[in-house]
């Protein structure tokens, strides 16, 4: 009489998915009930805008920016974050400027922008290329753009996928391998 193996699979497939949860950690938020600042695009040139984007603890209460980049700015609640937009002088020099945070608790977060300037005569002569926006390559889904909860649990779903075909394809083979007597 044979034994079926099934139960010692499932537990098999139960002790792998279990381990890829723990690899993976909890779907949480990259910056949950965090105080951070981020600046798009981190490297601008002089007279061009940029946006801020920055969280403080619950994100109910306007919150200050400061940077010698652009002065003192307000950060206002806006979809669940801290938004502004802010344009660099042109009269900028060219360099790393800090840009930080100042949430009504007192918390802190700095950044950094990086400015270039604008030079005409050297786009005129070809040596300047502009940086654009990049090429149109997808939506960006899995990117996460700074929260992977998403991908994670999509890896997690694809492991899990991954784990099951395998183990059901070696109880399968085994299935199929005439019983040896003895």
């Amino acid at each position: 009489m044979r034994v079926p193996r099934i139960p010692v699979l499932l537990r098999g497939l139960a002790g792998v998915a279990a381990a890829a949860l723990m690899i993976l950690g909890p779907a949480a938020p990259a910056y949950a009930s965090g105080v951070w600042i981020q600046v798009t695009p981190s490297t601008v040139n002089a007279g061009y805008q940029a946006k801020i984007k920055a969280s403080c603890e619950g994100n109910t209460n306007d919150a200050q920016v400061h940077s010698k980049a652009f002065g003192t700015v307000v950060v206002k609640p806006e979809n669940g974050t801290l938004t502004a937009t802010v344009t660099v002088p042109e009269s900028l020099t060219e360099g790393g400027y800090d840009v930080t945070l100042t949430c009504p608790t007192g918390s802190t977060a700095t950044t950094t922008v990086w400015v270039l300037n604008h030079d005409e005569s050297a786009e005129e002569e070809g040596a300047y290329t502009p940086s654009g926006s990049g090429p149109h390559t997808g939506g960006g889904f899995l990117a996460g753009a700074g929260d992977s909860a998403a991908a994670r649990a999509w890896l997690a779903v694809g492991a899990g996928a991954l784990v099951a075909g395998v183990a059901f394809g070696v109880h399968a083979l085994r299935r199929r391998t005439p019983a040896r007597t003895r």
